[in-house]
């Protein structure tokens, strides 16, 4: 699932409960009120560079994401790619996603709240 509106994208801004950041992203989490994780993508022309690599690059996230979202708690995550981020190979950007996928899974497990 996505975050589709602008207040979902707001209430993890301003709320956000985990932050994990790298040289290629800055990861956004904040428990929902779901069983899912739902995923929001900020990336920039100025992170990214054109469109055409701007959605390469907001495809690799999903796809990481899709293949990673049975492992993570209910949260709403939002990525955002910083600059220079398309420089890098898409094995570069995989490992940084797996990184901050399982850094938001053990902060943001149900169990470490309790």
């Amino acid at each position: 699932m996505r975050l589709a509106t602008r207040e979902d994208f707001d209430r993890v801004f301003k709320n956000c409960s985990s932050r994990s950041t790298d040289a290629l992203f800055t990861v956004l989490a904040l428990p929902n009120d779901h069983t899912y994780p739902r995923l929001g993508l900020a990336v920039s022309k100025k992170a990214a560079g054109n469109a055409v690599r701007r959605h390469r690059l907001k495809r690799r996230v999903r796809e990481s994401f899709r293949l990673n979202q049975h492992a993570l708690p209910g949260t709403d995550i939002v990525v955002i790619a910083r600059p220079g981020v398309s420089r890098h190979d898409g094995q570069k950007v995989a490992s940084s996603l797996a990184a901050h996928w399982n850094r938001i899974s053990e902060k943001c497990a149900p169990s470490a709240s309790s």
